[in-house]
C-alpha cells in the first residue's frame, strides 16, 4: 500500500488463513516493497490510526526493508 497525501494507508479487510491449521485469522500484516529510508517511525505514524493496531517491526536483510504489524 502506498501512503497518500493524507496519511492514510488502504487496509485489506480479506482475511487468509494457513491451510491445515486449527487457529483463527493471523493478526499480523506482511509490508514489503518499502523505500530503503522507510522508518519504523513512520509506519508506527501511519498504523497508529487504525483501530486495534498494537505494533510494528522492521527487518532488512540484504536490501530493501520488509516489516510487519500487529493488529
Amino acid at each position: 500500500a502506498v501512503v497518500g497525501s493524507d496519511n492514510r494507508v488502504p487496509v485489506a479487510r480479506e482475511q487468509h488463513g494457513k491451510g491445515g491449521g486449527n487457529g483463527g485469522p493471523c493478526s499480523t500484516l506482511f509490508i514489503a516493497n518499502l523505500g530503503p529510508n522507510c522508518t519504523e517511525d513512520e509506519l508506527k505514524q501511519a498504523f497508529s490510526v487504525y483501530d486495534g493496531f498494537n505494533m510494528v517491526k522492521m527487518r532488512s536483510r540484504g536490501g530493501m526493508p520488509v516489516a510487519f504489524a500487529d493488529f
